[in-house]
C-alpha cells in the first residue's frame, strides 16, 4: 500500500497542472459615445430599484452631479436622493430594462464623475453584454457559425480585458471601437443571440492563459503577425491564410501632394512641401512595413499602424489597411483566379474552391496556391507575399490602391463568415486565426 501511494504522489507531482483563468460573470461598460461627462443624464423609467426602494416619477428622472464626487437624482426639480459612484439603479422588476434618453440597456446603471459632469456605466452581465456586442461588430445576417466564432472572440477579449485589469477609471471596457462596440438593447438579433447563447461561458486560451482575441473586418488574403502591427509577439497571433474571405474588401484613395502637405502640417511632421511617396519595406504577408513621405526639408518615415493613421485627418480617414500598392494596379485579391498545382497538372481556378477534406472527413484549407499581377507573386497559406521593389509615386496625384479592412491580427470576420459557408464551425474557424489555442 505505501509503495502504491508513493508511485501516485510521484504521479501527481510530475502531472503538469492545466490552469484556466476565471471567468467574470458581471462587467461594467462605459456608455462614453452618447453619455460621458454630461452635465445631465435623463432616465426614462418612470418607476427605479434605487438602492433597496422604489422610485417613482410621472416623467422619469435626471442624474446631475453633485458637490465633490457626488450625484443627485432628481424628479423635475425636486433632488430625491444624492449619491456616490458605488450605487446602482435598476428598472422596476429583475426583468426590467433601464432607459437612458430613451436608448435601452439591460443590467443596471451606475454614474462616475470624470470631470465637472457625469457619465454613465452599464453593469451588465458578459453573455448579455454580447447579445449587444456581437450584431454590433458583425452583421446578425451572416451564418451561424460565424456569429458563433464572433461570440467566442468576443468573450474572450473581454474576460482578457478584464484579466488584466482597468484600462479606464470607473468601467473595464467603453462602448466604442477600441474597446468593442455596444450599443444597447436596440441592436440585438435573435440569431446573434443565438450563437451567444450556444457558445455560452466558451472562451479562447493558450497554454492555460486567455488570449488578447482581436479581429478585423478584412484581411485581403493573409493575417499579420503582431509584432508587425504592435510591439508584442504573440504565439497565437500568427500570419495565416485567409482564401475563403466572403466579399473582399478592395479600396482606391488618391491623395493631390497638397493634401498631403495639409497633413504633414497637422501630424506636426515639419519637412516642408511634400514632393513624393515611396513605399520601402513590406511584410511577408504584403502589407506596408514603411511609408515614406518626400519633402522639401527632408523626410518622415511612417512604420506600422502610423502607416494608416497618418491619413486620419483626411476627408475619408485613415488608410483601410496597410495591405497596399501605390498606383492604380493592385495586387490581384482572392476572388482572382489564382493557379494551383495538384501534383500532377497545373490548374486555374477561383481561390472560392479551394478547400477540402481531411483524412476524417473535415473541412480544411489547402496548403499552399499563388497569384501574380506580373510584378510580385502572392503565396496564400505558404511563405507569405515576396518582397515588393520599392515603390515610388510619380507626379502631383498619389494614387494608392489596396485590398482589406483592418489592422489584419486575429481573425478576419469576413474571412470567418466565408468559412463559415464552406462548411467550417466556429471551432475550426477560431482554431484557424488563432494559432496553438483551445476553447474551453
Amino acid at each position: 500500500m505505501k509503495k502504491f501511494l508513493f508511485v501516485l504522489i510521484l504521479l501527481i507531482i510530475a502531472t503538469p497542472i492545466h490552469t484556466v483563468q476565471a471567468r467574470p460573470t458581471h462587467l461594467r461598460v462605459g456608455l462614453i459615445e452618447r453619455f460621458n461627462n454630461r452635465p445631465s443624464i435623463n432616465i426614462s423609467n418612470t418607476t427605479i430599484l434605487f438602492g433597496h426602494e422604489f422610485l417613482h416619477a410621472s416623467s422619469g428622472f435626471t442624474v446631475r452631479p453633485d458637490g465633490g464626487s457626488q450625484m443627485a437624482l432628481y424628479d423635475g426639480g425636486q433632488r430625491l436622493r444624492t449619491f456616490g459612484e458605488d450605487v446602482q439603479i435598476f428598472g422596476a422588476d429583475p426583468d426590467a430594462l433601464i432607459h437612458l434618453d430613451g436608448v435601452a440597456y439591460r443590467g443596471a446603471v451606475s454614474f462616475i464623475r470624470p470631470g465637472s459632469g457625469v457619465t454613465a456605466v452599464n453593469v451588465v452581465s458578459i453573455e448579455e453584454y454580447l447579445f449587444s456586442v456581437v450584431p454590433s461588430e458583425m452583421p446578425a445576417t451572416w451564418h451561424p457559425e460565424a456569429l458563433k466564432a464572433q461570440s467566442v472572440a468576443a468573450r474572450t477579449y473581454a474576460f482578457h480585458t478584464l484579466a488584466r485589469g482597468n484600462a479606464h477609471t470607473g468601467f473595464d471596457l467603453c462602448d466604442l471601437i477600441c474597446c468593442q462596440v455596444y450599443r444597447g438593447v436596440s441592436w440585438e438579433h435573435e440569431s446573434s443571440t443565438q450563437a451567444v447563447l450556444a457558445t455560452a461561458g466558451l472562451a479562447a486560451f493558450f497554454n492555460g492563459q486567455l488570449i488578447e482575441a482581436v479581429y478585423f473586418a478584412s484581411s485581403g488574403g493573409v493575417t499579420e503577425n503582431s509584432e508587425n502591427v504592435w510591439i508584442e509577439a504573440r504565439p497565437y497571433l500568427r500570419s495565416v491564410s485567409d482564401p475563403h474571405e466572403f466579399e473582399p474588401v478592395v479600396w482606391q484613395r488618391t491623395f493631390t501632394l497638397s493634401e498631403i502637405t495639409r497633413l504633414l502640417t497637422q501630424n506636426n511632421r515639419n519637412i516642408g512641401t511634400a514632393t513624393g511617396v515611396a513605399i520601402r519595406g513590406v511584410h511577408p504577408s504584403g502589407r506596408v512595413e514603411s511609408l515614406v513621405i518626400q519633402g522639401t526639408g527632408g523626410q518622415v518615415v511612417l512604420e506600422q499602424e502610423a502607416v494608416r493613421t497618418f491619413f486620419s485627418q483626411s476627408e475619408e480617414g485613415s488608410l483601410r489597411s496597410r495591405n497596399f500598392t501605390l498606383g492604380g494596379n493592385p495586387m490581384p485579391t482572392p476572388l482572382n483566379n489564382v493557379t494551383v498545382f495538384d501534383g500532377s497538372q497545373v490548374l486555374e481556378m477561383s481561390p472560392l474552391n479551394l478547400h477540402g477534406v481531411d483524412a476524417q472527413g473535415n473541412p480544411v484549407i489547402l496548403g499552399t496556391f499563388s497569384a501574380t499581377n506580373g510584378l510580385t507573386t502572392a503565396v496564400y497559406g505558404g511563405t507569405g507575399i515576396a518582397q515588393q521593389p520599392v515603390m515610388t509615386s510619380s507626379g502631383d496625384v498619389v494614387v494608392i490602391t489596396g485590398r482589406g479592412f483592418g489592422h489584419g491580427v486575429g481573425m478576419s470576420q469576413r474571412g470567418a463568415e466565408g468559412m463559415a459557408r464552406r462548411g467550417y464551425t466556429f471551432r475550426q474557424i477560431l482554431t484557424h486565426f488563432y494559432t496553438g489555442i483551445t476553447i474551453e
